[in-house]
């Protein structure tokens, strides 16, 4: 796995970050419904399975706690911009 960095911002604490939208299977660290680059993320304001294996920027916030047992950093999905081109 590439080695992880805080994709949020320091002072507002807003994330984004822009890659193809996975679910997530089985993994190690156990959190999460869905990875965008090697980001765990999870929403409740955007239905994250409409966007599955297409281009995407997602914008939201790190929860706090995490990563956990050398697990990725993980996202709360605020806001979602696909890339109409795919």
């Amino acid at each position: 796995m590439p080695s992880l960095h805080n994709p949020c911002d320091n002072v507002s604490g807003l994330c984004e970050i822009t890659g193809i939208l996975q679910k997530q299977g089985i993994t190690y660290y156990m959190y999460g419904t869905h990875v965008i680059s090697v980001y765990a993320i999870r929403s409740d304001l955007v239905n994250l399975d409409d966007f599955i294996n297409r281009n995407v920027t997602i914008i939201g916030y790190k929860i706090d706690g995490y990563p956990v047992d050398g697990g990725p950093f993980y996202i709360e999905v605020t806001d979602l911009v696909c890339d109409i081109m795919n």
